[in-house]
């Protein structure tokens, strides 16, 4: 909120916006991830569980950095005239088959005690951030208002196979790497830029 929202902030409109969807996000999560996350979130959920802290507690507690993105998603939901929990099983769902998650893990590795690299940590964190919502808003917008999230998933898939096919290709070729430097992180934004460029509402609504 302080880096992207308006200033100055008005606490009382941002209580109104956000708490209603989040509590639901909150209230749903398990139900609206996918397969994957569900798994991270029920691993990191049970050591407190044995620990003896409440099952919603732990979970809730277990799903801090999930729920990172519900301001996002609340966004997300607005401009695309969804409901948030859509938005949501697009959006955990796009993260999973783009290996979006994977990719923030290997830019919050990069070193912090360094001012510049540091800088670009954080700057390539909100562009990935950012590129991640666009590609969402894609997805949710590409047509079949009516359909399924997962079946928006899919046909988006469909649609921009050749581009979804490149940035996996070029996924697949980060995976083999020991660790990611600057430059290679730099070339995989860009391409995950282009991706949600090319896939665009506008350019989309101009394929069909």
């Amino acid at each position: 909120l302080l880096k992207s929202g308006d200033a100055p902030i008005r606490v009382s409109a941002c209580i109104a916006r956000y708490c209603q969807p989040i509590e639901e996000l909150v209230m749903r999560l398990p139900d609206l991830l996918d397969e994957h996350h569900r798994e991270i979130l029920e691993e990191a959920a049970t050591p407190l569980r044995d620990a003896g802290v409440p099952t919603d507690v732990a979970r809730w507690v277990a799903a801090f950095d999930t729920l990172s993105h519900a301001f996002d998603l609340v966004e997300v939901a607005a401009a695309c005239g969804v409901e948030v929990t859509q938005a949501a099983q697009v959006y955990f769902s796009l993260g999973a088959t783009l290996d979006l998650r994977w990719l923030a893990q290997r830019i919050n590795a990069l070193p912090s005690h360094e001012r510049w690299i540091g800088g670009a940590r954080a700057a390539f964190r909100d562009d990935l951030f950012e590129h991640h919502r666009s590609l969402c808003i894609a997805v949710l917008t590409d047509g079949m208002a009516t359909a399924s999230a997962a079946a928006k998933l899919d046909a988006w898939e469909r649609r921009n196979h050749g581009a979804v096919d490149a940035w996996q290709q070029l996924i697949a070729d980060l995976h083999t790497q020991d660790e990611l430097d600057l430059a290679m992180l730099s070339v995989a934004l860009r391409a995950l830029h282009q991706l949600a460029a090319s896939t665009a509402p506008d350019r989309s609504k101009k394929a069909v």
